[in-house]
């Protein structure tokens, strides 16, 4: 037995440790976990839709962090309808992983959209709180779709592999999880005048006097 399918047909190794990936099909032969010379982490893939248009996100990060301007700025451009409501947390430091557990949780009870957890780019030290197992699986235990926008593209943090979707930096979350307005409405407009088309069409033709000739009979 071994694994059947995973997301990069193997292990991972990420920071000195195997990571695994299993659909919910997938067998893991534990004789093999106990073999293997790193710490094994695996879980099942299951990944939430993000709403395509939510009506209300919430973002765990920083108060005074960078990131959290930056989405806002994004979400306020591209949808300036959606709700948005800031849960604080630490992003660094010996008590982090407590307080961004306690933040993911309270963000659950919200029934929001979408999530967000970011905070800014940093050194592999500074980001080390996303990597922290009460962390990784308070993510992974989440109802809400999550998105998970730590650091920069070439950051990496075991949170990205929990959530159900990973953004290169917090912009492009605020980006990924909302539509731009501006396009939609454009549509719509659009729309308005293919059906505004039609009826006239449409009134056309039976106003014809080829149909009034029937009519009369």
């Amino acid at each position: 037995m071994g694994v059947a399918r995973t997301r990069n047909r193997g292990l991972d190794l990420f920071q000195g440790k195997y990571v695994a990936f299993l659909d919910s099909d997938d067998i893991w032969d534990e004789s093999k976990i106990k073999t293997q010379k790193y710490k094994v982490h695996y879980q099942v893939l299951r990944e939430k839709k993000i709403s395509k248009m939510p009506k209300h996100i919430a973002i765990v990060t920083s108060p005074d962090a960078a990131a959290l301007q930056d989405i806002l700025n994004v979400l306020q451009r591209r949808y300036p309808i959606c709700k948005v409501t800031i849960v604080p947390t630490l992003v660094q430091g010996l008590t982090a992983p407590q307080t961004i557990e306690k933040a993911i949780i309270t963000a659950d009870k919200l029934c929001c959209d979408t999530i967000i957890l970011a905070r800014g780019g940093g050194s592999a030290e500074d980001l080390s709180a996303f990597n922290a197992e009460n962390v990784v699986m308070a993510v992974y235990n989440c109802q809400t779709p999550i998105v998970s926008a730590i650091g920069h593209q070439t950051d990496t943090t075991l949170c990205d592999y929990a959530a159900d979707m990973r953004a290169p930096t917090p912009s492009a979350a605020a980006e990924l999880c909302v539509p731009d307005i501006s396009a939609l409405i454009d549509s719509i407009d659009n729309l308005e005048d293919k059906n505004e088309v039609c009826v006239t069409i449409t009134v056309s033709h039976w106003s014809s006097p080829k149909h009034k000739c029937w009519d009369a009979r």
